[in-house]
């Protein structure tokens, strides 16, 4: 499926092939593993998150960035496990580095080095997904909205008013709703 003209990418559905891409990551670097974690567990355009410096995460279990054409502020909410993750990645850095700094510039990474990063992990780990710079936000999505069927919550994380818009961003279709509510239906009337 292509919009506007770029191919349309998926988040990654199976748990079991998100910990398999941990894992190659991790084998890869401690970086590339960080960045994929952070990007899954906090839903942030790819954009902001290379923007993002130490000091914006240390020592915080929520902080908040401008995000988007518009600069909606978002509260990004960091749970106990994320918090540990960070701490380990940061310890040795200093507050204004970038928090995913090149090596050789200190500048922070480039949008396509991410997706290069993620592109050869999901190949790597057999992800038949397309996918792209907003593989992370949609993957954190998609699975917030699985763990919860919140549409509006859905809505205000994305920064959409369409709920339709919301649920395609994720890649639930109306035929994936009805399956759903078949199945979850089933046995009511027995």
């Amino acid at each position: 499926m292509k919009t506007k003209g770029r191919q349309f990418v998926h988040p990654i559905r199976d748990r079991k092939k998100i910990a398999k891409m941990k894992e190659y990551l991790m084998n890869q670097s401690h970086f590339r593993y960080f960045l994929f974690v952070f990007g899954i567990n906090t839903g942030i355009n790819i954009k902001e998150l290379c923007a993002l410096k130490v000091k914006d995460v240390r020592n915080k279990m929520e902080f908040s960035i401008a995000e988007g054409r518009n600069k909606r502020i978002r509260i990004i909410s960091i749970s106990q496990s994320l918090k540990n993750e960070i701490d380990n990645y940061i310890r040795f850095m200093d507050d204004e580095e970038f928090l995913f700094a090149s090596k050789k510039l200190l500048k922070p990474i480039t949008r396509n080095y991410a997706w290069q990063i993620i592109k050869e992990a999901a190949q790597a780990c057999g992800v038949k997904e397309q996918v792209g710079n907003q593989t992370m936000r949609k993957t954190f999505a998609y699975h917030q909205y699985m763990n919860n069927k919140d549409i509006l919550k859905l809505k205000q994380i994305l920064g959409y008013n369409n709920t339709r818009k919301a649920l395609t961003y994720i890649g639930i279709d109306e035929e994936t709703i009805s399956k759903s509510v078949r199945k979850k239906s089933h046995g009511l009337n027995d």
